[in-house]
């Protein structure tokens, strides 16, 4: 009974070391509403993340301040941002990610205005409106809203690098 229990426990403690120390390096995608399929390449460093963004027309963006974090209660999580460009005004979409498996992550971004900020901008949300802040008046939050709301969203594994 005894070693049964043991061997229990090796078996437990190897499992969970295992899935705290995933490499998160190789090519992920998942589909986003409208916005379609979006893949990432990720490649790990030690605990920095590099790669790109592949969007429509296969265009790439490189990813920026990319982090990996492990630890044996949170597992392996991700961090990092992409820079982007609209209508002259710079931001970059802030993604954190949770490791759940080697195969997939649970990302949530969100989007952080960057430099000068018009008067009345605090963010983007769902539209035009004066949500908080002192936004054009109308509908719910917007630009001039209360700032970026996190979005959550899987993506699997494609290929490994």
């Amino acid at each position: 009974m005894k070693s049964l229990l043991l061997t229990l426990t090796i078996l437990v403690i190897s499992t969970a070391t295992f899935a705290s120390d995933i490499d998160v390096s190789g090519k992920w995608a998942g589909v986003y509403g409208t916005m379609g399929t979006m893949t990432y390449e990720f490649l790990v460093d030690g605990n920095k993340l590099y790669g790109t963004t592949i969007g429509e027309g296969d265009s790439r963006i490189d990813i920026v301040k990319g982090k990996v974090k492990t630890s044996k209660k949170k597992g392996t999580e991700i961090s990092f941002e992409v820079p982007v460009s609209t209508g002259g005004i710079k931001m970059s979409i802030v993604y954190t990610g949770e490791v759940i498996d080697e195969n997939t992550i649970e990302l949530t971004f969100k989007t952080k205005a960057r430099g000068a900020r018009q008067p009345g901008f605090d963010g983007f949300n769902d539209g035009f409106g004066g949500g908080g802040g002192g936004g054009v008046g109308g509908f719910n939050s917007g630009f001039g809203g209360t700032g970026s709301r996190e979005t959550k969203f899987v993506i699997k594994r494609v290929e490994s690098f």
